[in-house]
């Protein structure tokens, strides 16, 4: 969860990061709800009509995005992917069709820690409800768990043409690990088109900075401390970040509690177990990750997760990304230039032989 933070005080948001006050002269709306998360969005010193319609077209950019890529309605163009027979050609707008070239280009760059094929395992899970009640009454056997993972194979897809075609009815796509992302990079193009210079949009663990803070500061975001119930603390640390994004993916907010084991929405592709669980253990409670694109740093902040800190650093450093990770044992290790503040109650950790030095 991320804010910006505030010389007074926090309040927390329905999102994953925290926003803090900036200048007397923001302008920003309540927010909107898309892709079951909020949108929140803050111009700084941009021209009110320029920002009016600049709202106006964010608007129906995300209601038509989310009508056509959300896995959760019937008649979305990814459920009729889902619910397409093998073989058959499903046409694609030009939006989902990039989003599916896009979740093959990170599949491939993560070595499949990052994979969008998941749809089954969330559902076997209990993590593909929309009113935001997770948990199951009786865990899945290994058998079930095998038996979807063997079609979580985003090889199974065919694209061409504005079309996608997959090769076994089971095949099933969720773009929600990088959807969000994709629509805060296409809400900054439209930003920019209106001239806007200066803005913040804030989408569920996803913020897009748009140049700086009025006064020429960059802008100062805060991460949520991932165990907070146990810190007492609302945030772990604040980072400065200007013409960028950051993604937070971590363990604690979309989870079930059953038998005193934590089970997260973030499945492991590789084993088809929530994160840090059974036989996926990663020791990762929390992935942050800084990149000038917002679908890479969601992308990524995911397949980090997934991958634990040695891999995770790797995937970080060979794509020139930057980040933060935060491990089980409470502390955390910083990959690139970030520029981290104000952390509370995690050790600063430096990265071991084994962790690719």
């Amino acid at each position: 969860m991320l804010k910006t933070l505030s010389s007074k005080i926090a309040l927390p948001l329905c999102a994953a990061m925290f926003f803090f006050a900036f200048s007397a002269c923001q302008v920003e709306d309540e927010g909107q709800f898309f892709l079951n998360s909020r949108l929140e969005i803050k111009f700084f010193g941009a021209n009110r009509e320029a920002e009016r319609l600049c709202r106006q077209e964010i608007t129906r950019f995300l209601e038509e995005f989310e009508q056509k890529a959300s896995a959760h309605l019937e008649d979305s163009e990814v459920s009729k992917f889902n619910k397409a027979k093998a073989g058959e050609r499903v046409q694609l707008s030009e939006r989902v069709y990039k989003l599916f070239e896009l979740s093959m280009e990170y599949y491939q760059k993560t070595g499949g820690a990052f994979n969008h094929c998941l749809y089954g395992l969330s559902k076997l899970w209990g993590f593909m409800e929309s009113d935001g009640i997770y948990g199951i009454e009786e865990l899945p056997s290994q058998q079930q768990v095998e038996q979807l993972l063997s079609y979580a194979d985003p090889s199974l897809i065919e694209l061409s043409d504005g079309a996608a075609v997959k090769f076994h009815d089971a095949v099933k796509v969720d773009f929600g690990a990088v959807a969000k992302g994709y629509a805060l990079d296409v809400c900054g193009q439209i930003a920019r088109s209106y001239g806007i210079k200066s803005a913040l949009f804030n989408m569920a663990g996803n913020v897009y900075a748009i140049g700086y803070k009025d006064d020429g500061a960059k802008f100062s975001i805060g991460i949520t401390d991932p165990r907070m119930i146990e810190t007492g603390e609302e945030i772990f640390a604040g980072v400065r970040l200007a013409d960028t994004s950051i993604s937070v993916s971590g363990d604690y907010e979309r989870y079930f509690l059953k038998g005193g084991i934590r089970y997260c929405h973030i499945i492991d592709p590789f084993t088809g177990w929530p994160v840090n669980t059974g036989n996926s253990v990663s020791g990762i409670i929390s992935a942050i990750v800084i990149s000038q694109n917002a679908a890479q740093a969601d992308a990524f902040s995911t397949a980090v997760m997934v991958s634990g800190p040695e891999e995770g650093k790797r995937l970080l450093e060979q794509n020139g990304l930057c980040g933060i990770i935060i491990t089980a044992d409470k502390k955390y290790y910083v990959v690139g230039d970030v520029e981290l503040f104000g952390v509370k109650n995690y050790e600063r950790a430096e990265w071991e032989a084994s962790f690719g030095r």
